[in-house]
């Protein structure tokens, strides 16, 4: 049980400093969601990358 709250915990710390790096406008909201995917292991995907690179 300690494990996961571990996880969590690190988790957690990462997503709030990604939002507050946000909020100080050190990142983009395409970078802020490609931060919370690899954050949430669903990410990267290459495709989702140039397609998002394309739109800029």
């Amino acid at each position: 049980m300690k494990i996961r709250r571990k996880k969590y915990v690190a988790i957690h710390g990462r997503l709030h400093q990604a939002w507050d790096d946000y909020e100080e406008e050190k990142l983009t909201t395409t970078d802020l969601l490609r931060t919370i995917s690899h954050i949430n292991a669903l990410g990267p995907s290459t495709a989702v990358h140039h397609m998002l690179d394309d739109e800029s």
